[in-house]
């Protein structure tokens, strides 16, 4: 292909690749699935911009006019904290950073049910969950066919729905996603998100513009040297302060550290109900108070109380043994780190393995171990704050700064 020479593509391919030449290299296999790019800054941000794009306003397709409605749901999220931050205006759709489209695409299906026509939402659902089900922590054999299945399907119905135009070459490979996951394990492992990260931290070390690459390196042997001290080291105010400096964080001072728990915020003591009182002898804690604390960080993920509202922000929804709960309080009682919640009676969504909607929130308080909590979720509440749905994180590493 000259330069400058305009070569019409089909299905996103316009020739053959030079790579093709590379003697012992297998194309096909020689790259993994990015799913930063492939899936959300390509098929995602691809579908949404069709759907509210005026040049296809005659097509079943186009919500454009409901773009305010569309606009007003996405301010009903909150996201876990680690997030860097929530879906912004369909105005500003173009500036999108990676991590929103990541939280669009865990949040579309619920956003556009309604609006867009089923068909087209029932077909987005499949690149959706296919995607959701080679992003677990651990992927089963049963979930990699699956979603080879949904995918494929999601690929084929494409040129059917919208036409062979949008059969593009991130469309095609989704049908390669699922057999790099079998060869090199989930899709978070290699993604770019990481090296997107890594970029930003690489540039908080600056603070000049001389000698920029002594400068990194200088840091980084010092971040590191800073981290594996404080791994070798028993945990005290001492350590604590090394990681603070390792991480280039601001080191937090109320912290009490209970099996490898950290209880965060100024501990408050109150005298239990009656109602906890019978809730705690259950667990075989008979005591009229406990401290309270704000938040804890367990699991590696991050818990705050009900009470810490924001509206862009949730961490007070964790799983235990396959149930949902809406986290009251963190308390430490007799030294034993617990929490007192209620449980989440939910229904899937739509058939869906990770969206549920909550039909009620129970009014028992239940006591349950900090240990025992797993998973991150985003928050869908009403306009009067109540959780109406919850959306269940494939993996703790897809929290994405």
């Amino acid at each position: 292909m000259g330069a400058g020479e305009n070569i019409t593509s089909f299905k996103g391919i316009k020739s053959a690749s030079q790579l093709l030449l590379l003697p012992k290299f297998d194309i096909i296999e020689g790259f993994v699935f990015d799913f930063m790019h492939a899936s959300f800054l390509g098929v995602a941000r691809v579908f949404l911009n069709i759907w509210i794009d005026p040049k296809y306003h005659t097509r079943e397709f186009y919500v454009g006019r409901r773009a305010k409605e569309i606009n007003q749901k996405l301010l009903l999220y909150s996201v876990p904290m680690k997030f860097s931050r929530t879906v912004r205006s369909l105005d500003e759709v173009k500036f999108w950073k990676a991590s929103e489209w990541n939280t669009w695409s865990l949040i579309s299906l619920i956003v556009m049910d309604g609006v867009l026509p089923g068909e087209y939402v029932n077909h987005f659902q499949l690149f959706v969950t296919g995607i959701l089900l080679l992003s677990g922590e651990f992927v089963k054999e049963d979930d990699i066919l699956k979603a080879d299945m949904l995918l494929a399907s999601f690929v084929n119905d494409v040129s059917v729905l919208y036409g062979l135009e949008f059969s593009s070459f991130n469309c095609h490979s989704l049908l390669h996603a699922a057999s790099t996951v079998k060869a090199w394990g989930p899709l978070y492992h290699y993604s770019a998100f990481q090296f997107e990260n890594y970029n930003g931290m690489l540039l908080n070390l600056l603070s000049g513009t001389k000698h920029i690459g002594r400068v990194i390196s200088n840091k980084m042997n010092e971040h590191f040297a800073l981290t594996k001290f404080a791994s070798e080291s028993p945990r005290t105010a001492a350590t604590d302060f090394f990681i603070s400096l390792g991480n280039r964080t601001k080191l937090r001072t109320n912290v009490v550290v209970v099996d490898g728990i950290l209880m965060i915020g100024v501990a408050k003591t109150r005298f239990a109900n009656s109602a906890e009182q019978v809730a705690l002898r259950r667990e075989g804690l008979s005591t009229v108070s406990f401290r309270c604390f704000k938040s804890c960080y367990v699991n590696g993920n991050f818990y705050t109380t009900q009470a810490q509202r924001s509206q862009k922000q949730c961490d007070s929804v964790a799983e235990v043994n396959g149930d949902f709960f809406l986290i009251k309080e963190i308390i430490l009682a007799k030294g034993v780190p617990l929490s007192l919640v209620s449980k989440l009676a939910v229904s899937n969504f739509n058939n869906s393995k990770f969206i549920y909607k909550v039909t009620r929130v129970s009014k028992e308080i239940v006591p349950l171990k900090l240990n025992t909590f797993v998973s991150k979720f985003i928050v869908k509440k009403s306009s009067c704050g109540v959780i109406e749905k919850i959306v269940k994180l494939p993996n703790n590493s897809m929290v994405v700064d």
